[in-house]
């Protein structure tokens, strides 16, 4: 079982096509929790600490504007969170024209 997070943040990287996401997921035990991922990269970017276990989650790019990408595992939740592509990344990364989001 997923569950559908809400995407609060986008911002992009400055490597390659990532992207830094901060979304809001519902927790096993009620309530809700923020969480941030790096998406588009299956490796944490460099910039990132290089302490273990201190690398944000990283997720798949979104393969297209209408699909989604999971986020697992999550804190306090056992079912994986599926984000889907913003408006942002829709314009950005796949060229859709979007009411008030430049394209390339």
């Amino acid at each position: 079982m997923s569950q559908t997070g809400q995407i609060v943040s986008v911002s992009p990287l400055p490597y390659g096509n990532d992207w830094a996401v901060d979304f809001i997921y519902q927790l096993d035990a009620g309530g809700t929790q923020q969480g941030s991922v790096v998406v588009g990269n299956t490796t944490p970017p460099p910039a990132y600490s290089p302490l273990p276990n201190s690398n944000p989650l990283t997720a798949a790019m979104w393969a297209s504007p209408t699909s989604t990408t999971t986020v697992n595992p999550n804190p306090g939740t056992t079912n994986p969170v599926q984000l889907a592509c913003p408006d942002l990344i829709k314009a950005a990364a796949f060229g859709v024209s979007i009411k008030g989001v430049p394209t390339q």
